[in-house]
C-alpha cells in the first residue's frame, strides 16, 4: 500500500524496501504485538520514517493518511483520544508517537505543537463512524444496524406484519438524521410527500410511547452503582450518595410567528429547552422538554415534574447541577458548586470534585448533539409544538445506543457561562447543610494517617 502511495508521488525512497508489513492493522491483538514491537527504538525510527514518507501538505491531511496505514477502518472504529464512552484509548499507544512523529519529521507540518497533533488525531477518530465500505448504515441515519433493530424491535405490534414498519423507522431516520424537508425526503425514499410527512408523525409517536421503558428512574438496587460510578467520576467516596447530574439544553428554533419574545433566550436566538438527568454512564433517566428559551434554567425545574411530584432523588441521595440552580435539600435534594470566588481550600477542592462528576451530563448532551447534529446545531424548521416530540425521540435513540454499545464521541461545544441565580424560593429548603457536609467528606483523609497508630490516647 505505502509502495504505491510513494509511486504516485514519483519518489521512490530507499524506505520502500524496508517498510514494516502488516498494514494496516485491523484487530486489537495487532495493535497490542505492534505496541510490542515498537519498544524497539530501531523498529520505531523505521516506522516513523515511512510514514512521514506519505506525506500530506496540512496537519489534517498528513494525519488521514498515516492514520488510514496504520489502521483498518474497522478497527479505528474502537478507539477515540481518550478512551472515553466506553472505547479503547490511542494516546497512550505509540502508534500515537509514530504519528506525532512523522508529523513533525514532515517538512510541511514541521512545526506542528503537541496539541495540534491531539486535535487532529482525535478528529480523525471521531470521524471513523463516518467512513465505511457502504454496508454500514450509520453514515446515513446516524445509527448501527443493531440500533436500528433494536428500535424496530420496540416498535413493533403484534399486528404489524411484513415490512412496512421497518421501512417507515427508516423514513424517519432519515429525516431525523438530515432535519431534511419532507420534499427531500419524499425524493429520496421515492414515496409522496405527504405520506413523508404522516411517517414521520406517527413514528415520532410510537417512540414516544416506549419513552417512559426507555428512559426509566434506576430502581433502589442500580442506585449502589450509580453512586460508585459518580464516585469514580468525581475520584472521591464522598460522592457516593450522588444519584444523578442535571443540567440544560437549549434547542434553536426558527423564530415562531407569535410569542417570539418568550422563546429568544441569553444567548440570542430562539430555542425551546430540555432538561435532562442523566447518570454516571450518561444515560438519560429524565428529561423534561418544552419551556421557552427565555425561561431560567431554575424556573424550569422547579414547573418539571421530578420536582413538583419529589420524583428523584430518593431520600438520603441527591443530584448534581451548576451554579444556575439553586442548592438545596427539599422538596428534592440538589447540591451546586460554591459561588466563586471560593472561600477556602475545602471549597475549591469540593467545586474540583463537583465538576468532574457533574460533568457527565455535558458530555451526554455533547453526545446528543454530536449524532443528531442536524437537529441540534441548526435552527429545527417545525412548529413550537413539534418540536418537544422530536427532542424527546432524539433522548430515547441516545439510550438505546448506549444500550447496545453505539457509542457516538462527543464533540466539544463551547457553552457560555450559567444562567445568573434566581432570587431564593421561600417554599423549597436550602441545602447549605447537606453542601457543608458533603465538602468536609471530600477534604477528610481516607485513611488514618499511619503515624497516629503510634501512640496510645486517653
Amino acid at each position: 500500500m505505502l509502495q504505491t502511495l510513494l509511486q504516485k508521488r514519483g519518489n521512490i525512497s530507499t524506505t520502500v524496501s524496508s517498510t514494516p508489513e502488516g498494514f494496516p492493522l485491523k484487530t486489537v491483538r495487532d495493535v497490542e504485538l505492534m505496541e510490542e514491537k515498537l519498544a524497539n527504538p530501531n523498529f520505531m525510527a523505521e516506522l516513523v520514517a515511512a510514514v512521514t514518507d506519505i506525506g500530506g501538505a496540512t496537519v489534517d491531511e498528513a494525519t488521514k493518511r498515516m492514520m488510514t496505514f496504520l489502521l483498518d477502518h474497522a478497527l479505528s472504529g474502537q478507539y477515540n483520544f481518550l478512551g472515553r464512552n466506553g472505547k479503547r484509548e490511542f494516546k497512550a499507544l505509540k502508534l500515537y508517537e509514530v504519528i506525532y512523529g512523522g508529523l513533525k519529521k514532515n517538512a510541511m507540518t514541521s512545526q506542528i505543537t503537541r496539541k495540534d497533533a491531539e486535535k487532529a488525531v482525535s478528529k480523525w477518530l471521531i470521524g471513523a463512524r463516518d467512513r465505511g465500505d457502504g454496508s454500514d448504515l450509520r453514515p446515513s441515519l446516524w445509527l448501527s444496524q443493531q440500533s436500528i433493530t433494536s428500535l424496530i424491535a420496540a416498535l413493533r405490534s403484534d399486528f404489524d406484519h411484513g415490512w412496512e414498519t421497518d421501512i417507515e423507522v427508516l423514513v424517519f431516520l432519515y429525516w431525523l438524521a438530515h432535519a431534511a424537508s419532507y420534499r427531500v425526503v419524499s425524493m429520496a425514499f421515492d414515496i409522496p410527500k405527504s405520506t413523508v410527512h404522516d411517517i414521520v408523525h406517527r413514528i415520532s409517536r410510537a417512540v414516544i410511547c416506549i419513552l417512559k421503558r426507555v428512559i426509566t428512574i434506576p430502581t433502589p438496587d442500580d442506585l449502589e452503582e450509580v453512586g460508585a460510578g459518580f464516585a469514580q467520576l468525581a475520584g472521591s467516596p464522598a460522592f457516593c450518595t450522588v444519584a444523578g447530574a442535571i443540567d440544560g439544553c437549549h434547542i434553536r428554533i426558527k423564530a415562531p410567528a407569535s410569542d417570539a419574545p418568550c422563546y429568544f433566550n441569553r444567548k440570542l436566538f430562539h430555542s425551546v429547552q430540555l432538561q435532562a438527568i442523566t447518570d454516571h454512564k450518561g444515560k438519560f433517566i429524565d428529561i423534561f422538554v418544552g419551556y421557552p428559551g427565555s425561561v431560567h434554567d431554575a424556573r424550569v425545574l422547579k414547573n418539571s415534574p421530578v420536582y413538583t411530584g419529589r420524583l428523584y432523588p430518593p431520600a438520603g441521595k441527591c443530584i448534581l447541577g451548576d451554579g444556575g440552580y439553586p442548592c438545596l435539600s427539599a422538596p428534592i435534594c440538589l447540591i451546586t458548586p460554591y459561588r466563586e470566588p471560593v472561600q477556602n481550600p475545602v471549597q475549591a477542592r469540593f467545586n474540583a470534585k463537583h465538576a468532574r462528576a457533574r460533568n457527565v451530563v455535558e458530555r451526554a448532551f455533547g453526545m446528543l448533539k454530536t449524532c443528531w447534529r442536524s437537529i441540534f446545531f441548526k435552527a429545527l424548521e417545525v412548529s413550537p409544538a413539534f418540536v418537544p416530540e422530536v427532542v424527546a425521540c432524539c433522548a430515547v435513540l441516545h439510550n438505546l445506543c448506549l444500550q447496545n454499545g453505539d457509542i457516538v464521541d462527543a464533540e466539544v461545544v463551547e457553552d457560555p457561562a450559567d444562567d445568573p441565580p434566581e432570587p431564593q424560593n421561600t417554599e423549597a429548603s436550602t441545602g447549605e447543610d447537606v453542601w457543608d457536609n458533603l465538602a468536609a467528606a471530600v477534604s477528610a483523609p481516607d485513611n488514618c494517617v499511619p503515624a497516629l497508630h503510634e501512640h496510645d490516647y486517653l
